[in-house]
């Protein structure tokens, strides 16, 4: 055992840690709905040893949450834990400087996974492309519908905070993210925020996919 700082170093664990292939740090703007997606993604579909998933739902929005992900960056350097990649996963919604926060987390090399206007909408792809804006309640009333259907109960009502939606969905994966590509492509010259509906949260998943092949 060494020491540094006056702290313990357990040497075994700091050299398991660099065998580490992929350490990803995953910053979430909501403390519920977006980290429960990416936990069970984490339990479900993640097959490689070699990658290794934080994710911290951190209850900031756009700018702030930005800040925050580059603060977890920099605490991870000092305690000799890098993270091969930092996302933050974020809304539009209603927030002026949703378009500054994509820049600036750009320009910290962190990448975004977000949602025109709400994480609900990523959920929407997996039933249907769409590419009419409606307002986020709108969203959560489709998904009531469509989830009623899928999960054959009738009184099925979509709950914001579930942590069965990922499982849910699972077998529709594929058509959410072909439809959120062909959504950015409609969109094409637009900012991010005049991209409205649209997502990039297809980027993160298949992301997350391709570190850990079947």
């Amino acid at each position: 055992m060494q020491r540094r700082c006056g702290k313990k170093i357990d040497s075994t664990r700091k050299q398991n840690n660099k065998n580490l292939a992929k350490r990803i740090l995953i910053v979430c703007e909501g403390k519920k709905t977006e980290p429960n997606y990416f936990r069970v993604f984490n339990k479900t579909s993640l097959k490689s040893n070699s990658i290794n998933i934080t994710i911290e739902g951190a209850g900031k929005n756009t700018l702030s949450l930005v800040e925050a992900a580059v603060n977890f960056g920099e605490k991870a350097k000092n305690d000799q834990y890098l993270y091969s990649e930092i996302w933050c996963v974020f809304d539009k919604d209603d927030f002026s400087e949703f378009n500054n926060a994509i820049k600036k987390a750009s320009d910290k090399a962190i990448k975004v996974a977000y949602s025109n206007p709400c994480f609900e909408f990523w959920y929407i792809l997996h039933f249907e492309y769409l590419q009419t804006a409606l307002h986020r309640d709108k969203y959560k009333n489709m998904l009531t519908s469509r989830l009623k259907t899928l999960t054959k109960k009738k009184n099925y009502q979509y709950q914001k905070n579930s942590k069965d939606m990922y499982d849910i969905l699972l077998d529709n994966q594929e058509t959410a993210i072909n439809n959120a590509k062909k959504l950015l492509e409609y969109h094409k010259g637009k900012t991010c925020s005049e991209s409205d509906p649209s997502t990039t949260v297809h980027k993160l998943i298949q992301a997350l996919k391709d570190l850990s092949p079947v």
